[in-house]
């Protein structure tokens, strides 16, 4: 099976008082292609809610934000539990969080539409690391926190 080459079939169906995406289930069949060796392989057939990563980012025919998320929360707490466990200036903490893992999460954002909690929450293992190590308080205002002047 080809594992980096996935389909979807985005179709719907009436459920009683909505729509609702088509399942596997509801329309069953396979898609393949040859390869160089004349060989068919078959392309792996997904749900409209499962995600693949495509140029840097997981998209689903249906929206849905969830693996998403979780590579960008995973990334954060990852980069700051490194940072962490090193001994860095303020000066450097500050470099490293705008050259590094702001450029990272920033990257797919103009894609998504998360919502306030979910950018709190990829956030939080950053802003926990990085406000003390630079001098600042962790419970300092948020709003003052991200302010420019």
């Amino acid at each position: 099976m080809l594992e980096k080459t996935v389909w979807w079939l985005v179709s719907f169906k009436w459920n009683g008082g909505s729509w609702r995406y088509v399942g596997i289930q509801d329309s069953p069949g396979d898609l393949t292609v040859k390869e160089i060796t004349n060989e068919r392989k078959i392309i792996k057939h997904l749900e409209a809610h499962q995600a693949r990563e495509t140029l840097g980012v997981f998209l689903a025919p249906d929206g849905n934000l969830e693996e998403q998320f979780l590579k960008m929360k995973n990334a954060a707490t990852c980069w700051a539990d490194s940072l962490r466990t090193g001994n860095i200036s303020h000066k450097e903490v500050w470099l490293a969080l705008q050259s590094t893992i702001l450029r990272t999460l920033s990257y797919p954002f103009a894609l998504l539409q998360l919502t306030k909690t979910q950018c709190e929450a990829i956030l939080a293992s950053i802003l926990r690391y990085c406000l003390p190590a630079m001098g600042v308080c962790r419970n300092f205002p948020r709003e003052l926190v991200f302010s420019t002047y």
